[in-house]
């Protein structure tokens, strides 16, 4: 299921920047691109931080 969300997302996210760019408003989408790489980038950048200070379980 969530790739079947993830995957429509990105169709209306192209659809959305496909008509930001016909009216001249390409730099609209290159900020919500920046949004989504810096929010991927923070959570697995978090994710391998807890996973380097995890305590090993005996």
């Amino acid at each position: 299921m969530k790739k079947i969300t993830l995957f429509i997302g990105m169709v209306l996210l192209l659809t959305a920047m496909y008509y930001l760019y016909k009216y001249q408003l390409g730099a609209i989408s290159f900020f919500i691109l920046s949004i989504i790489f810096f929010s991927l980038a923070k959570k697995e950048f978090s994710s391998k931080s807890t996973k380097k200070f995890k305590k090993p379980s005996r």
